[in-house]
C-alpha cells in the first residue's frame, strides 16, 4: 500500500472519531452529570483516562503523519548512476560519478614504517607513515578498561585507515615523518610523501583536551600532470571487545539537522558539499565537523562485507598548490564531549522519545557513581530510594484492591437478590455506587506503573545508548550492565520473586493459578531479553514488594 492511500485513511479515522463525539454530545453531557454524583476520585480516574487516551491518539496520529506525510525537500541526497545529474551546481565534477577505487604507487622512501603514539586526555592515538594516517585509537575510560575502536589493517586494505589520502592515479603510500612535537594544547604530527604526479603534505593537529583532530592538507602538483581530485577516507569506528554494532553514516541536512543514514541505504548515494559528514556506531562517531577552505565538494559512502562503511570526502579538482584545514571529531557518544567540540553532535546521542529523562538518569547515575565508584550500585540505590518511597503508594494501591473485591462481591450479591425488581436493582447499584465509587481503588492502583513508566524507560534507553555505561561491571559474574546476564540469575531470581509477590494467603482459585504461571514465564521471557542492569533494577523492586506484602500480611494475621 502507498502513502497516499495510507494518508487517506488516517483523514478517514479522524472523520470517524469526530462524528462519533458529535453523535454523542447528548450522551456525554448525561456522562458528565453523573461524575458529579461520584467521589473526587472516580472523577480522578474517569478524567486521567481520558487524557491518557487522547494523548495515545495525539502520539499516533503524530507518528503517521510524520511517517506517510513527509515534505519534499529541494535538495536531499539522490541516487547517483553513472552520467545522471546529482545536483543543480554547474560544476562539472559534481555530476561525474562516484570514485571508491584508489590507485596507489609504492613510491620508495629513506626508512620503513614508522608508528607514532600520540596521547590525550580523551584517548591513545596510533599514526603511521603508511598512508600517514590514523590506525589504532584506544579511548580511555578512567579507572574502567579502555575501549580500542581502531586496530590496523592488512596490508592489502590500504584505503581502510583514518584520514587516508587517495587520487584516482599514483596515490603516494609511503609518506616521511617531518615533523612531532607538543604545542600548547595541540601535539603536532606532519607527513610527507610523494608520487611522480604530486606531493602531499598532511599535518595532524590532536587536542590534548577533546576528541578534536584538525587536519591541514596540501596538495602540489608536479609537472604537466592531469587533474588531481583528492579524496578524504574516514574508516567507521569497529569496537573490538565485546559485540559489534553496525556502523551507519551522518549527514548536516539543509534543515541544519544531523541526519543518521543507515548501512542499508547508503548505496550510489551521495550528498553536495556537505558541512558535517561521517560515520558513527551506537557509541564512538569519526565526522567532519568543519571545513574552512570548502575542500568538501561530494560526500558519499563505500561499504565493504555489509558492515564496514568508510565515509568519503571528495575535494575539487587541483591545478596548483592548494591548502585545506578542516577539523574532525573522533570519539565516543558522551555529551560533555561531542559538546566540547561542536554542539551540533549532541544531536547523535541516540536515547529516544524519553532522552530528557534520559539525561537526567545518566547525570544521577553519574553523581552516585563518584561516591559508590560503582554504576551497579547507583542502579541498586536508585532502585531502592525510589520503591521505598513509593511504599505508601503500594499500600493503598493493595487496600483499593481490596475494596475493588468487596465492591464487586456486594454487586453480585445485589444482582442476584434484585434479579426480578429492576427499579430496586437501579436503587441499590447507585448506593453500592455512591459508597465505594464507580472504580474503587482503580486511581492509586495505577499511579505507581505511571510513576515507574518514564523512569524505567530512561534507564533502559541509557545502558541501551550510554557509552558511559557500556561493559561497566557490577559484582561477581556480571561484567557488563548493558548486556543480558549470560548466567541467566538475575532473571531466574526476578521470576522466583514475582511468583512469591503475586502469590496470596487466600486460595484464588484456578484462574488465579493458571494467571500466575503466565505472568511468570512472561516476566522471566522479558528478563531474559533486557540488560543485566534493567533486570538488577526490576528485581530489586520486586524484592521491596515482597517484603511489603509479607509484612501487611503478618499485620492482618
Amino acid at each position: 500500500m502507498g502513502r497516499a492511500p495510507l494518508k487517506g485513511v488516517l483523514e478517514y479515522l479522524q472523520k470517524v472519531c469526530y462524528s462519533f463525539i458529535y453523535s454523542n454530545y447528548q450522551k456525554m453531557g448525561s456522562f458528565v452529570r453523573d461524575l458529579r454524583k461520584m467521589n473526587w476520585r472516580d472523577n480522578f480516574v474517569r478524567l486521567a483516562t481520558i487524557l491518557v487516551l487522547v494523548w495515545g491518539l495525539e502520539i499516533i496520529i503524530s507518528w503517521g503523519i510524520g511517517f506517510f506525510i513527509k515534505p519534499t525537500p529541494q535538495q536531499q541526497a539522490v541516487e547517483v548512476k553513472s552520467g545522471e545529474r546529482i545536483t543543480t551546481l554547474a560544476a562539472a565534477e559534481i555530476r561525474e560519478p562516484l570514485r571508491f577505487d584508489v590507485d596507489f604507487v609504492d613510491y620508495p622512501t629513506e626508512s620503513k614504517e614508522q608508528q607514532i603514539a600520540v596521547a590525550s586526555s580523551q584517548a591513545t592515538l596510533g599514526l603511521t607513515t603508511n598512508g600517514a594516517a590514523i590506525d589504532r585509537y584506544k579511548s580511555l575510560r578512567g579507572g574502567e578498561k579502555s575501549l580500542t575502536t581502531l586496530t590496523p589493517s592488512a596490508s592489502s586494505e590500504r584505503v581502510q585507515r583514518l584520514f587516508m589520502v587517495g587520487l584516482d592515479s599514483m596515490t603516494p603510500f609511503f609518506y616521511r615523518l617531518v615533523e612531532n612535537r607538543v604545542d600548547g594544547d595541540y601535539t603536532i604530527v606532519r607527513f610527507e610523501g610523494e608520487s611522480p604526479i604530486v606531493r602531499i603534505s598532511k599535518t595532524f593537529k590532536i587536542a590534548q583536551k577533546t576528541s578534536q583532530v584538525d587536519l591541514v592538507l596540501t596538495i602540489e602538483p608536479i609537472g604537466q600532470a592531469e587533474p588531481i581530485r583528492p579524496r578524504i577516507f574516514l574508516t567507521g569506528p569497529q569496537l573490538v571487545m565485546g559485540w559489534q554494532d553496525p556502523v551507519g553514516g551522518l549527514v548536516l541536512n539543509e534543515s541544519g539537522k544531523i541526519e543518521k543514514v543507515a548501512a542499508k541505504n547508503i548505496a550510489k548515494t551521495a550528498w553536495v558539499s556537505p558541512g558535517v559528514f561521517g560515520v558513527q556506531d551506537r557509541y564512538f562517531v569519526h565526522t567532519l565537523v568543519k571545513d574552512q577552505n570548502h575542500f568538501a565538494r561530494r560526500g558519499y559512502f563505500m561499504a565493504r562485507d555489509g558492515e564496514r562503511v568508510t565515509a568519503i570526502i571528495e575535494g575539487p579538482i587541483v591545478k596548483e598548490k592548494t591548502t585545506w584545514t578542516l577539523s574532525f571529531y573522533c570519539g565516543p557518544k558522551e555529551e560533555q564531549s561531542l559538546n566540547a567540540v561542536d554542539a551540533r553532535l549532541e544531536s547523535l546521542l541516540e536515547y529516544g522519545w524519553f532522552s530528557w529523562f534520559t539525561k537526567l538518569m545518566l547525570h544521577l547515575l553519574e553523581f552516585l557513581n563518584r561516591y559508590l565508584h560503582n554504576y551497579g550500585l547507583a542502579i541498586l540505590a536508585i532502585s531502592l530510594a525510589l520503591n521505598l518511597a513509593m511504599v505508601p503508594l503500594n499500600i493503598n494501591s493493595q487496600k483499593g484492591m481490596e475494596k475493588q473485591k468487596e465492591f464487586t462481591r456486594k454487586m453480585k450479591h445485589v444482582e442476584q437478590r434484585f434479579a426480578d425488581d429492576k427499579e430496586r436493582l437501579q436503587v441499590e447499584k447507585l448506593e453500592l455506587i455512591k459508597k465505594y465509587g464507580m472504580f474503587p481503588g482503580m486511581g492509586m492502583g495505577c499511579l505507581p506503573l505511571l510513576v515507574q513508566v518514564p523512569i524505567f524507560a530512561g534507564l533502559a534507553s541509557a545502558l541501551r545508548s550510554s557509552i558511559e555505561l557500556y561493559q561497566a561491571p557490577f559484582l561477581l559474574w556480571i561484567t557488563d550492565l548493558s548486556g543480558p546476564d549470560t548466567y541467566y540469575i538475575l532473571p531466574i531470581l526476578t521470576v522466583v520473586c514475582t511468583y512469591f509477590s503475586m502469590k496470596t494467603p487466600q486460595n484464588g482459585g484456578a484462574v488465579q493459578n493458571v494467571t500466575m504461571i503466565i505472568m511468570m514465564f512472561f516476566v522471566g521471557y522479558m528478563m531474559l531479553k533486557l540488560s543485566a542492569g534493567l533486570v538488577l533494577y526490576v528485581l530489586v523492586g520486586t524484592l521491596v514488594r515482597l517484603v511489603q506484602m509479607r509484612f501487611l500480611n503478618f499485620k492482618k494475621a
